[in-house]
């Protein structure tokens, strides 16, 4: 067993798990728990991604940079050409006119 990635995040951990599990790479979620009252500090108690099988690390890893690389990728902000509008990336359509963005 090995451990690939931890995270505050418990909807990355599991999306990132999700993602390995699709490519048949096993791995487990452990310490999903908040900590224990004083116990141990919160950094300590983070959640943990392990994959069962220590050569598959490689692929994993991969997966991980990717699936953050495209979770980082946003689409610039744009301006619509045919009314001026001004729009947020993730916007394919003007609202105020209908301009569809290629």
């Amino acid at each position: 067993m090995l451990k690939i990635y931890v995270s505050e995040n418990k909807v990355l951990l599991g999306i990132l798990k999700s993602k390995l599990e699709d490519a048949s790479i096993a791995c487990e979620i452990r310490y999903d728990f908040p900590p224990a009252a004083g116990e141990i500090t919160p950094v300590a108690a983070w959640p943990e991604l392990w994959i069962l099988n220590d050569a598959q690390s490689g692929d994993a890893k991969e997966i991980i940079l990717q699936a953050l690389n495209n979770q980082n990728n946003t689409q610039s902000d744009w301006q619509c050409p045919k009314c001026g509008e001004h729009l947020e990336g993730q916007f394919k359509v003007c609202w105020k006119c209908g301009y569809g963005q290629e």
